[in-house]
């Protein structure tokens, strides 16, 4: 069961801190900022350096086509919005609060006004690959929110993250990273998961039938998070189902 249990804390990882999907280029590329909707991170006019990268994180400052999203031929060009959920996540958000997986994320960066406050009153399931975003100044932003669970932005649309406007640097924001849970005693539990992620087990490997694991993920393990039941149960339920998946298969596997 050792080595099982560090594989649980891996795929946790993956889907606590980590982007669910990978883009591979290699550019850096200088925009114009388009419209208003990034205040106060950045303003119509402003230099942006952009960075194709390997991973997308919640966070992150985007550069998108949005071609994909329902009335498309409103937009033209490229977008700029800040990812707050992978796929796979479960938002919750209220004109005073943001909620990732039941985690409230403490949004230092966003502008809004009161009195146009209900785009932020949603709930949505992140479409699996794809990623949701807003804009900073939410009072005045054409983004995900508006399309719920068809507001995704899928990889293949992504052009790369923003590193820096007009020159200088963007700090990554740790709003998503320290954000604290309740339903683990009020731990920071992606700092928590990342550092576990360094002492995987030498030797370890995906299961063969890893994309089986994915999937049932979030009716054994997420169901309890969800829940707010023991994380013990479903993890002990994602393990049987593994377990009687791979013999059923033609593996020999066993619970330790």
């Amino acid at each position: 069961m050792k080595n099982w249990v560090v594989a649980v804390v891996v795929m946790v990882v993956g889907l606590a801190v980590a982007a669910t999907f990978f883009f591979m280029r290699s550019s850096v590329v200088h925009l114009v900022e388009p419209g208003d909707s990034m205040n106060p991170t950045s303003h119509r006019g402003d230099d942006m350096t952009v960075v194709d990268v390997a991973e997308v994180h919640r966070g992150d400052i985007i550069v998108f086509d949005p071609t994909g999203w329902p009335d498309r031929d409103e937009f033209q060009g490229f977008l700029v919005k800040r990812v707050i959920g992978v796929g796979g996540d479960v938002i919750v958000s209220t004109s005073t609060q943001l909620k990732v997986n039941g985690k409230t994320i403490a949004e230092g960066y966003t502008q809004k006004d009161p009195d146009e406050a209900e785009l932020d009153n949603y709930t949505v399931t992140v479409p699996p690959g794809q990623v949701f975003v807003a804009g900073d100044n939410r009072s005045n932003s054409v983004d995900s929110r508006m399309f719920g669970d068809r507001g995704g932005v899928p990889p293949d649309h992504v052009m790369g993250v923003v590193v820096a406007v007009n020159g200088n640097a963007l700090t990554p924001t740790k709003a998503f990273t320290d954000a604290a849970s309740a339903y683990f005693g009020g731990q920071k539990i992606n700092q928590v998961l990342t550092a576990a992620a360094g002492s995987v087990a030498k030797g370890w490997t995906y299961l063969p039938y890893q994309l089986y694991a994915n999937s049932i993920y979030s009716d054994t393990v997420g169901k309890s998070y969800l829940n707010g039941t023991a994380i013990e149960t479903g993890l002990a339920a994602w393990q049987q189902a593994l377990v009687d998946y791979g013999n059923q298969q033609g593996f020999t596997v066993s619970a330790g």
